[in-house]
């Protein structure tokens, strides 16, 4: 057994060197074992099953107690527009009984331009089941655009519970995704290398994303509205400056998708999700790429130093090996002598 230990001095000079080689040599991560994938897929499942189940929940709840308050307004809104046009009619019969012209001729041009510059109320429809559950995932996810909120104590009640709840099993799903997405983006560094990895997942693939929600944005007309609720007529720019703002949750709320139908919400939600994904991965790349570098800086200086560090394996060249109990790893390389 005593055989079997490197001796202090400079017989280890060669077996560091070795290590030191197999750890830099390392750039890829083992690939998980087929029961971590599994378990990974079965947490994937049952988060994704919570979310549906809260976004549905959600839908039901806010449409219960905001419809019925938004039906109330719109015909209270239309009860005074029909005050107002009967005003609008008395102020007609004035002016063709006015015994000045220029009065009657004020009388009118003031009545058409009342007419013309406040439209009929229109039953917006923001509480019906495609906006109930457009509203719910905007809160899930943060995003809050704020195109339009509860107006009931219960509806704020609901938009704190299912808040709180959603926030918290989206981030769960988001990061574990994101986890998986970068863990099959690392075994891609055998073929590419590190740096083409970090630059694909932090720039090209959330940028191709964004393009290609832009595209399908511009391509369908009304697909965004503006702040006011109104079709916005869109430019290129307008689509990307959207999607950016949506991948990172900013959510300024000047654009908000127009959600006409089921298939414009899915639509929505897949592309929002999606991008978030990226988002994640794409923070994940960025943490691995600052630790190789803060790793590579530090072994720099201490070789300027005049030291000869063991290079400590980052991100970039991570590797896992088990020890024996005569200090030699799987390998047969020898562990670092205290």
């Amino acid at each position: 057994m005593t055989d079997s230990v490197p001796k202090k001095g400079t017989d280890l000079e060669p077996l560091l060197s070795t290590a030191t080689k197999d750890v830099e040599n390392a750039v890829a991560p083992d690939e998980p074992s087929t029961g971590n994938e599994l378990r990974s897929s079965k947490v994937v499942t049952v988060l994704f099953l919570s979310l549906l189940f809260v976004l549905l929940l959600g839908m039901l709840c806010f449409e219960a107690v905001e419809r019925p308050n938004e039906i109330d307004m719109h015909n209270t809104a239309t009860a005074k527009y029909a005050t107002f046009q009967n005003s609008l009619l008395i102020l007609g019969q004035s002016a063709n009984i006015a015994s000045n012209r220029t009065e009657a001729i004020a009388l009118v041009e003031v009545m058409n331009a009342a007419r013309h510059a406040i439209p009929a109320p229109t039953d917006l429809e923001n509480w019906g089941y495609k906006g109930s559950a457009f509203f719910t995932f905007t809160l899930m996810t943060t995003i809050g655009y704020g195109s339009f909120t509860p107006q009931t104590t219960a509806g704020k009640w609901f938009a704190m519970i299912f808040g709180a709840l959603g926030i918290i099993l989206f981030a769960l799903f988001i990061g574990v995704l994101g986890s998986n997405l970068n863990k099959w983006v690392r075994a891609s560094d055998k073929k590419l290398g590190p740096y083409t990895r970090y630059l694909l997942a932090t720039f090209v693939v959330p940028t191709l994303w964004m393009l290609i929600g832009a595209l399908v944005f511009l391509c369908f007309n009304g697909g965004l509205t503006a702040r006011d609720g109104t079709p916005r007529k869109l430019d290129f720019l307008d689509s990307f400056y959207y999607c950016f703002i949506t991948f990172t949750t900013i959510g300024l709320g000047d654009f908000s998708p127009a959600i006409k139908n089921v298939g414009g919400l899915l639509y929505f939600i897949f592309f929002a999700t999606g991008g978030m994904v990226l988002l994640a991965n794409c923070i994940s790349a960025g943490s691995d790429m600052a630790e190789g570098m803060l790793n590579s800086m530090e072994s720099q200086m201490v070789s300027i130093m005049g030291g000869t560090p063991l290079k400590k394996p980052s991100a970039i060249n991570r590797t896992e090996t088990s020890i024996d109990k005569n200090g030699y790893s799987q390998s047969g390389t020898p562990e670092i002598m205290k």
